[in-house]
C-alpha cells in the first residue's frame, strides 16, 4: 500500500513538471523578445559614441543610418528635414553647375559692358553736338565733358544740361570717359574708354571703345 502511494505521488510530480516545462519555455521566449526590444530601443535612443579615429565619411554614414532607423520607427519621413549627406550632395551639384556656367556668364557680362560703353559714348557724342550748336564749338579740353551737365564759367549761351545725369560720364568699369579735342577728325571731338584693363588696345572686354 505504501509502495502504491509512492508511485502515485511520483507520477503526479512528473505530470506537474511536464506541465511546467512548456510554460517555462513560453516565458523564456517572451523574456528574450522583450530583452531584445529593450536593447534595440536603447541603441536607437542613445547611439554609440564614435571613436576619435573614425573617418569623416564613416561618421556621415553612421548618422544617416541612425536617422533612417529613427524615421522608420516614428513613421515621419517627411518631417525629419535634410540629412548632412543630402545637404553635401546638393552643395556638390550647385558647385558643379557654378564651375560649368561661371565662365559663360562672365563672358556675357563682359560683352554687355562693352555694348553699354558703346551706347553711352553715342549719347555723349550727341550731347556734344548739341552743345556745339548752342555755344559755337565743343567744350575746351580743360573743362571736358562736365560742360554737358554743368555750365562752364564764361559760357553765356549754355542751355544744358545736355545729359540727364552726371553718372552717364562714367564708363561701365567706373572710370570717367576720356575726352580729346580736337580729335582724330578735323573739327570733331573724341570720346573713348580704354576698356577693363584701362590700357590702349586689347580684345574682348579689354578693347578700346570710341565714337
Amino acid at each position: 500500500m505504501r509502495r502504491g502511494s509512492l508511485v502515485a505521488g511520483k507520477r503526479a510530480e512528473l505530470i506537474a513538471i511536464g506541465r511546467l516545462i512548456p510554460a517555462r519555455r513560453i516565458f523564456d521566449s517572451s523574456f528574450d523578445r522583450l530583452r531584445s526590444g529593450i536593447l534595440f530601443a536603447l541603441r536607437v535612443a542613445a547611439p554609440p559614441t564614435p571613436r576619435a579615429d573614425t573617418k569623416p565619411h564613416k561618421l556621415v554614414l553612421m548618422r544617416f543610418s541612425i536617422r533612417k532607423r529613427r524615421a522608420m520607427m516614428s513613421g515621419r519621413h517627411s518631417e525629419d528635414g535634410f540629412t548632412l549627406l543630402e545637404l553635401l550632395v546638393v552643395l556638390g551639384i550647385i558647385a558643379l553647375l557654378a564651375t560649368v556656367a561661371a565662365p559663360q556668364v562672365l563672358q556675357y557680362l563682359g560683352k554687355a559692358r562693352t555694348e553699354t560703353a558703346k551706347a553711352q559714348i553715342a549719347a555723349i557724342s550727341t550731347a556734344l553736338e548739341l552743345y556745339a550748336l548752342d555755344n559755337g564749338g565743343f567744350p575746351a579740353p580743360a573743362v571736358g565733358l562736365t560742360a554737358l551737365v554743368k555750365a562752364p564759367a564764361g559760357v553765356a549761351a549754355w542751355k544744358g544740361p545736355y545729359l540727364k545725369r552726371a553718372e552717364g560720364l562714367m564708363d561701365p568699369w567706373g572710370r570717367p570717359y576720356h575726352y580729346k579735342f580736337p580729335g582724330r577728325s578735323s573739327g570733331q571731338a573724341d570720346v573713348f574708354t580704354l576698356g577693363r584693363d584701362n590700357a590702349a588696345g586689347g580684345t574682348g572686354e579689354d578693347q578700346d571703345v570710341s565714337n
